[in-house]
């Protein structure tokens, strides 16, 4: 009995947050920078005002589309991508659509709903050390050990290089 309760409050609070949504946008590939940066804060914008929450803003630049696409009377094979991760009332995705699909700019949207969205406050040790392994840069990974260097251990390999040269002199 004790776990049907705490499976239903779980459910409860499942109901209560607003789904994970991605939208997925390509936009002209001669749109200033400038341009992209205002689409993606009035998206942002719209998302907050509709009591929803952006969680991830990404742009992977210009790329080359899989095919070539028509829009308003132009064929673009290539296009600014990027991608905005965020938490809002069903209700808005519609609006959110229809809004992009009149923007002269966007070439193509997509609006995906998660089936399932990690909690906003639970972050296991490993996740934590993954999103710190992946900021970390190539020169700062030992291929001997696998491992990446601590910054203490970067201290200790420049002094130890630093009394090797002395000891050859």
């Amino acid at each position: 009995r004790e776990r049907e309760r705490e499976r239903k409050r779980e459910r409860e609070k499942e109901e209560v947050m607003a789904p994970l949504y991605s939208l997925f946008c390509v936009t002209k590939p001669t749109a200033p920078p400038v341009e992209l940066f205002r689409i993606m804060k009035r998206v942002g914008t719209r998302v907050y005002g509709s009591g929803g929450v952006v969680t991830k803003v990404a742009s992977f630049g210009n790329q080359e589309l899989a095919y070539p696409i028509k829009r308003a009377g132009e064929t673009f094979n290539d296009g600014e991508m990027w991608i905005m991760g965020f938490h809002a009332p069903t209700t808005f995705v519609k609006q959110l659509r229809k809004e992009l699909s009149e923007d002269h700019r966007i070439i193509r949207q997509l609006v995906l709903k998660e089936t399932r969205w990690p909690r906003l406050y639970y972050f296991s040790a490993e996740a934590l050390q993954g999103v710190l392994a992946a900021q970390k840069t190539p020169e700062e990974f030992n291929l001997e050990t696998g491992y990446y260097l601590e910054d203490n251990e970067e201290e200790d390999s420049d002094s130890s290089d630093s009394d090797s040269d002395s000891d050859s002199e």
